[in-house]
């Protein structure tokens, strides 16, 4: 979606974002391990003395050192912008500043932090691309938004008040300039402001991509994708037919565990609680995926026979309409 054959799919959303905020900065955040909105999902879980009691299902698999130095280091930073924001608020009272927590936060942490602020605003809307092409900069720390906007040639700023080789995420911040304190930050912004903003030279970004990005010119991803699997014989191969007990035996498990996730559901500190699903997950409507169809198939000349329809929130059916009936032709 970031090659330029395709990223102006995203322009009429640019020009309003452009339209209602004038020039701003977006400062995106990545605290889901020390802030996240369902606080059994950080990621060391402590009882009410602050002593240790478990790993969250956020870090299964990790060593409780490493898990606890991953905790520590990201907390640091974490606390380090909270206290950077309201500075950024003071220094550049005139400039706006678009405050994207991750959909994994607690938001209502970030509104405490910058109330009274009013040129800061924290919104959450829509697809990330738009905001990094509208915006003049982006601040973060370790967030791989930082290389969508390299690509798109929007400059990125990583505030690193504290790193660590072990535990910092070293692909966006190597695409980004690295400020180490506020006095850095401020005099980065004060540059990007005043139409400045080449902090990583083009030869140094040729040099990441080419070891970590792929697919920037020539096929698709998704075409080399299927490629493969048609080499691979998945194309001649169709799924055996079930006979009744095996649909009724698969049947009945789908309705238990449907049965089983609902009740989940209902737990106010579980992942999969509906209240949490609605924060990570908007909505979004069938006439909104068949117009992303059709603007992908005006640029690609594709996908003339291609469309959707909504089968419940969240799940949509995509079928090539001239040949609807085999089942080959619906993807889920």
């Amino acid at each position: 979606l970031l090659r330029p054959e395709l990223r102006d799919i995203f322009q009429d959303k640019v020009d309003a974002l452009r339209a209602r905020y004038g020039n701003f900065i977006l400062i995106n955040t990545n605290f889901s391990f020390v802030n996240n909105f369902v606080s059994g999902l950080n990621l060391i879980q402590r009882d009410s003395t602050g002593k240790f009691m478990r790993i969250s299902r956020a870090g299964s698999g990790l060593g409780r050192e490493f898990a606890e130095g991953q905790a520590g280091h990201q907390q640091a930073i974490y606390d380090a912008f909270r206290k950077l924001l309201p500075e950024l608020g003071k220094w550049f009272p005139d400039t706006t500043f678009i405050l994207r927590p991750h959909p994994s936060e607690n938001h209502e942490v970030w509104r405490r932090v910058i109330s009274g602020l009013d040129n800061i605003r924290i919104i959450h809307e829509g697809n990330v691309v738009p905001w990094l092409m509208a915006c003049q900069c982006l601040l973060h720390n370790g967030c791989t938004t930082a290389v969508e906007a390299t690509v798109l040639g929007t400059p990125a700023i990583s505030y690193q008040p504290v790193t660590s080789e072990l535990y910092d995420y070293h692909l966006p911040n190597s695409l980004s300039y690295q400020a180490y304190n506020h006095e850095q930050v401020h005099a980065c912004l004060t540059e990007v402001i005043n139409g400045n903003a080449e902090f990583v030279t083009q030869q140094d970004r040729q040099k990441v991509f080419a070891r970590h990005l792929a697919s920037m010119s020539g096929p698709f991803a998704a075409d080399r994708i299927v490629d493969v699997l048609i080499e691979a014989g998945y194309a001649g191969d169709q799924p055996r037919k079930k006979y009744f007990p095996g649909f009724a035996y698969g049947w009945l498990g789908l309705q238990g565990r449907a049965i089983i996730q609902r009740l989940i559901m209902l737990q106010p500190n579980h992942r999969t609680n509906m209240k949490h699903q609605k924060h990570q997950f908007p909505n979004i409507s069938v006439e909104e995926i068949n117009s992303r169809i059709r603007n992908f198939g005006k640029r690609l000349q594709r996908f003339s026979n291609i469309h959707a329809e909504m089968i419940s929130p969240y799940i949509f059916r995509v079928t090539r309409t001239a040949q609807a009936d085999r089942p080959e032709d619906t993807v889920t």
